[in-house]
């Protein structure tokens, strides 16, 4: 969305920030005393007599498009867009660039995982994409209040990588093949929720990934997981570097054989002849450490560096720190009950 109208700009203002809390992201609200309410990320934001204040920043406002703007960061076109989703309303499509894209990614005209829960695979196997809710606003919300940035958000919406699915409105993480629909992750939007699970029929080669702008890009950023490289990739963009310069690559965990390479990372590889640079963004531990090791090993033909978060055990616990975002969902490994 590049371009928003003051008409719908001032329709968005009409939502005030305690209304949108309460029907959108009501787990993020906590009641400090009669008639005062701060937010689970930010105890120092209070809420009282229609207006908001976020004391340790000190800037405040009224609506819930001033909250989305200058607490999350949102760009004002993508707050107003979002507002608008939130209350059914839909706003008129982004205008494109001319020209002929760099990649060829999916998009709402050419991929869709909305189509069927379920797709056939060529080696036999079915892949199970739940069906997805007719907006995306709880997984908007809940991927916001663990920083990351709505415009990245949103390319994922977009670009059909991301969706937030109708039964249990989980944020589903999506991987491809070309335009193929190949792999599935699902995780809670709930704040109180560790739930976080592979979709049966899964394939680990085909790992959740964003591709650079630029086709000939000879660098990859290696991550365990599709939420530490948004965070990684809001990082870059917050502090001005160009956040598609480089492909994303998820593992889809840690979890790997002692030598060797992941499976996602050898398909990528080998899809990606031009890349030359690895840069494994593991979490700071002693998981992400070896995991890092064992990389660089068994590639030794490739410049490779294990880069950790400088705080924090992950890069979205270092993207919340650096917005001051004081809680976090804890998710520690990749659970594997049924929901």
């Amino acid at each position: 969305m590049a371009y928003v109208t003051k008409d719908q700009i001032a329709a968005a203002r009409e939502l005030d920030l305690l209304t949108y809390l309460q029907r959108y992201m009501p787990e993020e609200l906590v009641k400090a005393s009669a008639g005062t309410y701060s937010t689970r990320s930010h105890d120092s934001l209070k809420i009282s007599n229609g207006k908001w204040y976020w004391w340790s920043r000190k800037i405040g406002g009224v609506s819930a498009l001033d909250y989305l703007v200058k607490v999350l960061g949102f760009p004002l076109p993508v707050a107003v867009a979002h507002i608008y989703d939130c209350a059914g309303r839909t706003l008129p499509a982004p205008v494109r660039p001319r020209g002929n894209p760099q990649h060829t990614l999916p998009t709402a005209a050419n991929a869709s995982p909305r189509a069927s829960p379920a797709r056939m695979q060529d080696d036999g196997k079915t892949l199970v994409l739940p069906e997805a809710y007719p907006n995306n606003r709880r997984v908007f919300a809940y991927l916001s209040s663990r920083g990351i940035d709505g415009e990245i958000i949103n390319f994922c919406i977009e670009h059909r990588m991301l969706y937030e699915d109708a039964a249990h409105h989980n944020a589903v993480f999506v991987g491809y093949d070309g335009k193929t629909p190949r792999y599935g992750f699902a995780r809670s939007t709930l704040s109180c929720s560790t739930f976080m699970r592979e979709l049966t029929g899964s394939e680990k080669r085909f790992c959740f990934q964003i591709p650079a702008q630029k086709k000939d890009a000879n660098m990859v950023c290696v991550f365990e997981s599709a939420i530490d490289a948004l965070s990684f990739a809001s990082i870059l963009k917050q502090d001005g570097v160009d956040w598609r310069m480089a492909h994303y690559l998820s593992l889809g965990g840690a979890a790997m054989k002692k030598e060797g390479l992941p499976p996602a990372l050898v398909h990528f590889l080998a899809v990606h002849s031009q890349v030359q640079k690895l840069v494994l963004c593991l979490d700071n531990d002693s998981t992400g450490q070896r995991v890092a090791q064992t990389i660089i090993a068994a590639a030794p033909n490739f410049r490779a560096a294990y880069v950790p978060p400088a705080t924090g055990k992950d890069f979205n616990e270092m993207l919340c720190a650096m917005k001051g975002i004081t809680s976090r969902a804890k998710t520690r490994g990749h659970k594997e009950e049924v929901r």
